[in-house]
């Protein structure tokens, strides 16, 4: 009698096309509680899990989401900073150009600058200045 394959790795298997969902690159809080009491659930009663590792994993988890928050206040702040002064944009495969930032976009992860009506990540700015001040960017030697 033949007994088809299933386990753990079936479950998550590739090959699998009844979900074409993208699995979370990141965990989050949710994700974190729902190990935790997944954990705290099947624990061995006669040796409960200690309650300073407990507390260390709160901890970090704390200490990232934090970390990680205040890197996103920042970009915003930086990005609000610019509203109306001129950048440099460097956009890698086009020619560096010169625009007035007028605006901001926060519909993705990060902030982007709206510069003469089209949205330019933050990362794409090489340089700011107080409006009519700027010159022209350096020539780049070939094959760097």
């Amino acid at each position: 009698m033949q007994v088809p394959a299933t386990g753990f790795a079936n479950a998550f298997s590739p090959l699998d096309t009844g979900d074409s969902r993208m699995p979370k690159q990141v965990l989050d809080q949710e994700d974190f509680f729902n190990l935790l009491t997944t954990q705290l659930t099947n624990q061995d009663p006669m040796s409960p899990m200690e309650d300073t590792a407990f507390i260390a994993q709160m901890a970090n988890f704390s200490s990232l989401t934090l970390m990680r928050d205040l890197s996103n206040n920042f970009a915003n702040f930086q990005a609000q900073t610019m509203i109306g002064f001129e950048v440099l944009v460097n956009v890698p495969g086009q020619e560096p150009r010169v625009g007035m930032v007028t605006g901001l976009d926060f519909l993705g992860k990060e902030p982007r600058l709206i510069i003469d009506g089209e949205p330019h990540l933050l990362e794409h700015v090489s340089s700011v200045r107080i409006p009519g001040k700027i010159e022209p960017a350096p020539e780049v030697p070939a094959g760097d």
